[in-house]
């Protein structure tokens, strides 16, 4: 009976993530479709926020307090960087020059790397595992690598695309390509952030209490 159980719980967790990948997919491509001049990132702001918001309503209650005020602190911070990124690109759509281009680099990157910090640091773990304290601190130090790891590549790619490109008009379009595939990555480590640590808990790691040190 056990077995089937773990076997249900298992089978969950696998659809739910990937239920959770197909729809950040479609939601943005269809953001990404409406292009022109909008440089529309913040589905993956939004993306963060309902996680962020799931991860707290199943959460202790003692705690869903402090995680709201962090959810807001997210909000206002990632729609700042997405609002200054946006306007940089319609500047450079409309009058392309390198200082305007570089603008857009720089806060579109901002808010990718501030999405990717908050993925990182958001106690997840709390309400989705691991539940065992031994397991906790090399699963923080795994979710920190991994998230560095996200970043340089990004970042990387970023000025690779950049130096790459020509003329500031054919740069933007490469770096608007570029900037969807980097937030599907970035999406893609916010999933696992989420359901790998559940998977986790369903192969049935010992419960010795729960830790949220954030």
């Amino acid at each position: 009976m056990n077995g089937f159980r773990w076997a249900i719980n298992l089978l969950f967790v696998v659809i739910g993530g990937a239920i959770y990948l197909w729809v950040g997919i479609e939601w943005s491509r269809s953001a990404w479709a409406r292009g022109g001049l909008e440089f529309d990132q913040g589905w993956l702001l939004v993306a963060l926020l309902v996680s962020q918001s799931i991860a707290t309503s199943v959460a202790p209650s003692t705690t869903r307090h402090t995680r709201w005020l962090r959810i807001g602190a997210t909000a206002a911070g990632g729609f700042g960087l997405e609002a200054v990124a946006d306007h940089f690109f319609v500047v450079v759509r409309t009058q392309p020059e390198r200082t305007g281009l570089a603008y857009f680099i720089v806060f579109a990157l901002a808010f990718i790397l501030y999405v990717i910090a908050w993925i990182i640091i958001f106690p997840y773990e709390a309400s989705f595992g691991p539940v065992s304290q031994k397991v906790h601190g090399p699963w923080r130090m795994r979710v920190f690598i991994t998230g560095v790891l996200v970043a340089a590549t990004i970042v990387g790619g970023t000025i690779h695309v950049y130096y790459g490109a020509g003329v500031p008009a054919e740069a933007i379009e490469s770096l608007q390509s570029w900037f969807y595939k980097a937030a599907l990555l970035v999406y893609l480590f916010l999933a696992l952030r989420m359901f790998y640590p559940a998977l986790e808990k369903r192969l049935g790691i010992p419960a010795e209490g729960t830790a949220d040190k954030l």
